[in-house]
């Protein structure tokens, strides 16, 4: 179990949790129970879950999880539950599962999908092997909105043929869904599918999913194209491009997809198109780091790029089965979005940079990223990152900017480890209510000193300052911070510490303190736990993030990586 926060947002002070298990009848039965508390910024709750897994066979496996949560928000209330059953086969000829899973409406700590919460859903899916070619699958399930009523029902069945250069797929899907108000919609439709490989380096690919009788009223079961090629540029990356046409009885949509794919290990593939995620600068498409799905172009270069576009041709107006459900074709607004990166690798240093674009009905959006890191010279390692926010929006314009400059000093035969970062961070919004503008200058200083071979001791300094202009009022402030921390090894398993910290506001004169004690065990090479308690405790986004200084328990869980201990911790996993 590890502590978490809030990346920046500061809505969250801490979490703490841990789970235990136990094995029976011959390791072939798992019993297992967690609990998860999460505080702070006016929000307290509670997780617990039970879990078991028994192995009834070596093929078949039966899985059950219960868990409850309860929590609490500027005083308002909530709770719920939510339970999971599933019998998993996996044979030679035979893959299949029976499940149940339900979640009521007020279950969670927020990390839930909006379409999950408030459901019922069981059914079964499998594929049988008849021949060494030829393969039956089929699915059926009915999923229950607990909170409006609305139900859907849907089978599948469909006859795969695969051979050496081509696959084939036939089927049939009946799809019945009966609203909130009673009105019913259904989808008869025949599945049509096929792949060839026309070159040792091109595959064509296509889809059809065809209404029959003109009853295709439900907005999830269009009748649906897709084509697809997908072109192997190297062994380990493809590039592709897909064109999606849906033609609905409420809606018709056109959405297009191009990208990288890549397979860094065998069994494995990477995607590298357009995705788009909800952070904290609002919904953006790719992370600056992670660009494993790109494509050498020689042996310093590599790029990659994508594009994802959505276009809903005619809305006339459809009913969802659920508010929360985003559509299974199309998007909720028409957008187009492009990413184009590259890296530049040496031996010590490596250079990345990405541009992205997204338009919408909504906004137009900028992104540009470039970052640096590498080694000065053995021992000592540097890093800077920059990444950039232009937000056009219909009611408001932001901009958000982020500079990151870090150092590492870990000499090998040194008693000493050093490590900094500092951040320049700056927001800047303006709408017909909004007039904000803001910056802050923020450096985390970490020292460790081991003067002997069973005592370490931490320094901690930090500093911030912060400036902000809020409809024309100004408004700065100097924080800093100075924290301490000893650590003594009772044997080669067991250690204990203590440690202090001090939160300091100059313009305020406010002081807040932090102090407390823990106990760490060794529970591998290169893996400690530890266990403590805070007497005193604060909370600051740009502080606590790495450390833990709000008052209560806490658990800290590190693991030690480089190319040996991933090996080992793998082999003792």
């Amino acid at each position: 179990v590890v502590d978490y926060e809030a990346a920046g947002s500061g809505d969250l002070d801490y979490t703490w949790g841990g789970r235990g298990a136990v094995r029976l009848l011959d390791r072939t039965l798992e019993i297992g129970g967690s609990i998860i508390h999460e505080g702070g910024a006016g929000r307290e709750a509670d997780l617990y879950g039970l879990d078991a897994r028994w192995k009834i066979t070596p093929t078949t496996e039966l899985r059950a999880e219960v868990a409850t949560s309860e929590s609490e928000l500027d005083g308002a209330k909530q709770d719920g539950s939510a339970w999971l059953a599933e019998l998993g086969h996996q044979g030679r000829d035979l893959v299949g599962r029976l499940y149940y899973r339900e979640f009521d409406e007020g279950f969670g700590l927020g990390q839930q999908r909006g379409h999950q919460t408030a459901t019922r859903q069981y059914g079964l899916d499998g594929a049988w092997r008849l021949m060494d070619q030829l393969q039956l699958e089929g699915t059926a399930y009915r999923q229950l909105s607990l909170d409006t009523g609305a139900e859907r029902d849907v089978a599948e069945t469909a006859l795969r043929y695969m051979a050496k250069r081509y696959e084939t797929r036939f089927g049939l899907r009946q799809a019945n869904d009966e609203l909130a108000d009673g009105t019913v919609q259904r989808s008869t439709q025949a599945l049509v599918g096929a792949s060839l490989h026309a070159t040792r380096r091109l595959t064509l690919r296509g889809a059809h999913e065809q209404a029959l009788a003109g009853n295709d009223a439900s907005r999830d079961f269009p009748t649906r194209t897709l084509l697809g090629a997908d072109f192997r540029l190297t062994e380990k990356v493809t590039v592709f491009a897909e064109q999606e046409i849906t033609r609905g009885e409420n809606r018709d949509t056109e959405g297009t997809r191009a990208g990288l794919k890549a397979a860094p290990w065998s069994g494995g593939e990477l995607h590298s198109s357009l995705e788009r995620q909800t952070g904290e600068h609002g919904p953006r498409m790719f992370a600056l780091y992670g660009l494993r799905q790109s494509w050498q172009i020689s042996k310093l270069w590599s790029v990659d790029g994508s594009l994802d576009r959505s276009q809903t041709v005619s809305r006339p107006g459809d009913t969802p089965l659920d508010e929360d459900t985003p559509p299974a074709s199309g998007d909720r607004e028409d957008f187009t979005a492009v990413s184009v990166g590259t890296t530049y690798s040496l031996e010590q240093w490596s250079w990345a940079n990405r541009v992205e674009y997204r338009t919408s009905d909504s906004e137009d959006r900028w992104g540009i990223f470039t970052g640096l890191v590498g080694q000065v010279r053995p021992g000592l390692g540097a890093s800077a990152r920059a990444q950039l926010f232009l937000t056009d929006g219909q009611a408001n314009e932001r901009t958000d900017g982020e500079v990151r400059l870090g150092l590492a000093y870990r000499p090998f035969a040194s008693r000493w480890i050093v490590l900094d970062r500092l951040d320049f961070l700056f927001h800047e919004e303006k709408s017909e209510s909004v007039d904000l503008a803001s910056w802050r200058l923020v450096n985390n200083l970490n020292a460790n000193y081991r003067p002997n071979g069973r005592t370490q001791i931490s320094l901690q300094y930090g500093a911030k300052y912060v400036r902000e202009r809020i409809d024309g009022e100004l408004y700065h402030g100097f924080t800093d911070l100075i924290g301490i921390e000893g650590r003594y090894d009772l044997t080669s398993l067991w250690d204990i510490g203590v440690r202090g910290s001090a939160l300091h506001s100059w313009n305020s004169h406010a002081l807040d303190y932090s102090t407390g004690a823990s106990v760490g065990y060794n529970v591998a090479k290169n893996a400690w736990l530890s266990l403590g308690y805070n007497l005193l405790g604060f909370h600051d986004p740009d502080f606590s993030r790495a450390d833990f200084t709000a008052k209560g328990p806490y658990m800290r869980f590190r693991l030690k990586f480089d190319q040996d201990s991933v090996r080992e911790a793998l082999r003792w996993l």
